[in-house]
Order: structure tokens, then C-alpha cells, then sequence
């Protein structure tokens, strides 16, 4: 075929594609022999995967994104109109808090810090049908490793992370969520003095629809007597919270750069594990953290764009 006609053959070929593929809503695979079928298109298999990897479309794993509902989608779309004119300045300023949960695992010897390094390996060079040597193999996600964890509460404060919180007892609780509203009020305060003849005004948390902490009666009450008023994510928006998108990951990133140059025969203690990963969150460096929170700009506009739906996060 000319290369006008070859033009319109992948335009139809990536028509049916993104067609079929929203239509099988991820519940089966479509395959290269039904994109031909609906588009009309006579070739073989090679000539259709040649041309969309010409365009770079291959056959990649699923993305493990929350699976919006409708409801989710219209939430988010809404959340964006509201917020999408604010400047990065002003997420700087407001809200005064940002708060999340987060589990992370014990990895206290040498045999769980090579797992946690593993993590973080995004793949490595191979040929097409080489066997799968240990050393470019990582467990499965849907395989839990054998460790313990410890939960935490955070929250970034005036461009830094400055409440760390390991929640104690069995779980994460309405108890517990009271008593951190309580500490966290103390590291406003701190943070914030008030001017002299200035009373303290009422803070605002962004945080997410967690109705076994945050919204539960014992929660909402405590904020109450704290003065705090929320900033409430969409529900299913990891992706609008600056601990989620980026500074859990930093925190990790760090700790296993910390690890690399541990030695093999080493264990740490549970508390020393703990008091080093508190170290490394609290002195994530200011440039960081407000570069990740003034991203909230970019990532509402693109919420925005993207009508409430998911979202390129990478720049």
C-alpha cells in the first residue's frame, strides 16, 4: 500500500484498538486478530504489531490504578472545577496540613532489605524469550513478604513533613485518629505561632474520606475541639495527595540508598529501624517537598482536562 493509504490503515488500526479496549472495560484481552476485524484492515499479525510499535504500542501490563465508578469520576470532576485556579503558591499556604496513612514493612536484615531494593527496580535489559534468571526476577505483588510493618500517620506542615506518628495498639482506629488530631494541633501550633494580639485561627486538613479514622465520630469530634475545618479529597484520588504521588516513595527511595551500604550481617533492632525511618522523613529537604506540593497545580488542571477520569501523573 502507498504510505497515504498505510497512514489511514493505523489510524483505523488505533481507532479500533482504544474502541475495543473501552469496551472490554479490562474484563478481557483484545486481541491483535479482533482490532483487524474491526477495523477491516487484511494483514498479517507482524505487519500490525510493526506498526504500532513503530508508534510505540505494545502489549504492556495493566496499570494498577484505583478503578474509578461513575460517581468517583463525577466527585473528581467536580473537585477540579472548584480547585483548578489556584495557584502552587497558594497550595503552599493552604491547606495547613496534609495528612495520610501509611503501612511500611520491617525490613530489618540483609534478606528483607534485598526485597525492598527489588521494589523499587523498574526492569532490566533482556531478550525476547530469555529465561527468566534469578537475578532479573522480583517476587510477585499479589505475593506478600514475610515481615512485620509498623503504621504511620503523617502530615507535611509548612513545606515540610513534620508530624510522624506510628499508630499503636492493633490498628488504626477512631482512637487513634482522635489522639493524632490532638498531637498534630500541637505541631500546627508550633509551626504556626501566633502573632501577639492575634487569636489562632482555624486550620485546614486536607485529607481523604477514611471513615474508620478520620470521619469517624471520635475523629470528627476531635477535630472539632481543634479547630480544624478539612479540605476533603475526591474518594479514590491517591493521586491528589502529596504523600501518596510523591514523598512516600522519596521516603522509600532514601532508606534503601541508606541500606546499600549496610552490612551484610547486620540486623536492625525494630526501634532502630522505626527511629531511622522518622529520620529520613522528617529531614526530606524543604526544596522537595514543596516542589511536590505545588504540583497539586498541574495535577487539578489535569484532573480537569481529563473530566474527573485518571490521568497522566508523570511529567
Amino acid at each position: 500500500p502507498s504510505s497515504a493509504a498505510s497512514d489511514v490503515y493505523k489510524r483505523q488500526l488505533k481507532a479500533s484498538k482504544k474502541k475495543l479496549q473501552r469496551k472490554a472495560e479490562a474484563e478481557k484481552e483484545v486481541t491483535v486478530a479482533m482490532i483487524k476485524a474491526d477495523a477491516g484492515v487484511v494483514a498479517s499479525d507482524r505487519v500490525v504489531l510493526d506498526a504500532f510499535h513503530a508508534e510505540d504500542i505494545y502489549f504492556r501490563p495493566l496499570r494498577e490504578r484505583p478503578v474509578l465508578t461513575k460517581a468517583d469520576i463525577q466527585e473528581r470532576k467536580e473537585w477540579a472545577e472548584k480547585y483548578r485556579s489556584r495557584s502552587a503558591e497558594q497550595w503552599l499556604k493552604n491547606p495547613d496540613a496534609i495528612i495520610d496513612n501509611k503501612h511500611f514493612p520491617l525490613f530489618r536484615d540483609r534478606v528483607g532489605r534485598a526485597e525492598a531494593a527489588r521494589r523499587l527496580v523498574r526492569g532490566g535489559y533482556r531478550a525476547r524469550g530469555d529465561s527468566p534468571e534469578t537475578w532479573l526476577v522480583k517476587q510477585k505483588s499479589s505475593q506478600k513478604f514475610p515481615v512485620k510493618g509498623v503504621q504511620v500517620t503523617a502530615a507535611v506542615v509548612a513545606g515540610k513533613i513534620r508530624m510522624w506518628r506510628y499508630i499503636g495498639g492493633a490498628s488504626w482506629c477512631a482512637t487513634e485518629a482522635a489522639a493524632m488530631y490532638k498531637d498534630m494541633e500541637k505541631t500546627l501550633n508550633k509551626a504556626n505561632p501566633p502573632k501577639e494580639a492575634q487569636p489562632r485561627h482555624l486550620w485546614t486538613i486536607l485529607e481523604d474520606n477514611d471513615p474508620t479514622g478520620y470521619k469517624s465520630r471520635a475523629g470528627c469530634n476531635a477535630k472539632s475541639a481543634c479547630k480544624m475545618t478539612t479540605l476533603d479529597l475526591p474518594r479514590r484520588s491517591p493521586d491528589l495527595n502529596v504523600l501518596d504521588y510523591t514523598l512516600w516513595h522519596e521516603i522509600n527511595t532514601r532508606m534503601r540508598q541508606q541500606e546499600a551500604n549496610m552490612g551484610v550481617n547486620r540486623k536492625e533492632s525494630v526501634e532502630a529501624f522505626k527511629t531511622r525511618l522518622r529520620r529520613v522523613a522528617l529531614t526530606l529537604p524543604r526544596g522537595v517537598v514543596e516542589k511536590a506540593v505545588k504540583d497539586m497545580r498541574r495535577r487539578t488542571q489535569m484532573l480537569h482536562s481529563a473530566k474527573g477520569g485518571l490521568f497522566r501523573e508523570a511529567k
